[in-house]
């Protein structure tokens, strides 16, 4: 594994990681859909880099990009299906 290839799989972990914490953070189940988009959309672009820059074959990156492409693409619609099926937002108790 080459560095550039270990700096963007610890940069997708890191990505993670704080996307994680953010949804423990946060108390409103909402708000929670908005921080999990660094994991769903920037790590796996990440991985699939790290993949290229590590000189996996062909094949494995592009299937990583595949990968990648479609949960970027997918993520979003996901979310708002997702915010559509909680219902009306009532108001916010606390703020």
């Amino acid at each position: 594994m080459t560095a550039v290839a270990a700096i963007l799989l610890a940069l997708a972990v890191a990505a993670t990681a704080t996307s994680g914490l953010a949804l423990l953070a946060v108390r409103d189940g909402r708000d929670r859909i908005h921080f999990a988009g660094p994991a769903t959309a920037l790590a796996p672009f990440l991985v699939a880099s790290a993949l290229a820059a590590g000189g996996a074959g062909g094949a494995i990156v592009a299937k990583g990009a595949a990968l990648a492409v479609l949960l970027a693409a997918t993520s979003t619609f996901v979310s708002h299906a997702l915010l559509g099926a909680a219902g009306p937002r009532g108001p916010r108790e606390g703020r």
